[in-house]
């Protein structure tokens, strides 16, 4: 089997078997993959062993081979142990993982990564989310590329259901320009926006 059918495999193992899905997500040679199977296995397994898999696979996302990809994969294992209650070790993997997305070249990579861990790490709370979307709107700054210009704004359709101060403050912040036309027509269009699911 390919890297991401045994991914697919284990992931949809996990629930119903997460010691056989463990094996199975070892197996899985390339780290992206091998990562998300070894989070849908902490999120599943059994009580003792969940920061034990989650370490697994966030050292799956270490071996991935940039910065874009050590960050936006640890999105997984990040949100397996917030939906298991490790909120701790799930706020000092977001610190890891953060540093790395602010390290992602070039900015396109950097605000999508970002994003994907606004969406892992929502249920941190205000704090987090608000560092996050403030990152994001610093990449926009830097550079106003379509996939930057995409991730604001789809970080501020989620945002303005809980800290709609904070998506007014930074929209207000935007220069005038067709960038900022396109993320006022995104909100326009999005009456809210929420975090995505990552196991089912």
């Amino acid at each position: 089997m390919t890297p991401t059918q045994l991914r697919d495999r284990a992931m949809h193992l996990a629930k119903e078997d997460p010691d056989a899905a463990l094996r199975l997500a070892r197996e899985v040679p390339a780290p992206w993959f091998r990562a998300q199977a070894l989070a849908a296995v902490a999120r599943w397994i059994a009580a003792p062993n969940v920061e034990t898999t989650a370490a697994e696979a966030l050292s799956a996302a270490s071996a991935c081979h940039d910065d874009y990809q050590r960050a936006a994969v640890a999105a997984w294992p990040i949100r397996a142990l917030l939906e298991r209650g490790h909120v701790d070790s799930a706020a000092a993997a977001l610190a890891v993982a953060r540093a790395r997305a602010l390290a992602a070249t070039p900015c396109g990579s950097r605000a999508e990564a970002l994003l994907g861990l606004l969406q892992a790490a929502w249920s941190l709370g205000a704090e987090a989310r608000r560092t996050l979307v403030e990152d994001l709107c610093t990449a926009h700054e830097q550079d106003s590329f379509w996939r930057v210009t995409r991730a604001l704004a789809d970080a501020l359709a989620m945002v303005r259901a809980t800290e709609p101060d904070l998506t007014e403050r930074i929209l207000a912040r935007l220069p005038e320009s067709p960038a900022r036309a396109r993320i006022e027509r995104a909100l326009a269009r999005h009456a809210a926006r929420t975090p995505r699911s990552y196991f089912a």
